[in-house]
């Protein structure tokens, strides 16, 4: 088989494969969306919380929060964290 067989092969199948029409797919159905009475939905409520322990050091790196989403640092007996909602 020489070099142009080869490319003319694939050249072949690459065209074939572009006039081929697609497969249909199908999109799993999706389940409806929950319903929350207006009253029980609040906004997240950020907090700031700053922590010293003289007694207990800790190595320099970050920390997450106790609850909620956020960040936090924390560098030998200082802990400053930040979350919103919990």
């Amino acid at each position: 088989m020489t070099k142009t067989d080869l490319q003319g092969d694939l050249l072949a199948d690459l065209k074939s494969a572009a006039n081929a029409r697609p497969l249909p797919t199908s999109q799993p159905a999706l389940p409806p969306p929950l319903t929350v009475p207006q009253g029980e939905l609040r906004p997240a409520t950020p907090a700031l919380d700053f922590r010293v322990t003289p007694l207990r050091w800790a190595r320099p790196g970050l920390v997450a929060p106790d609850t909620g989403l956020g960040l936090g640092l924390r560098f030998g007996p200082v802990e400053v964290s930040l979350s919103l909602g919990g």
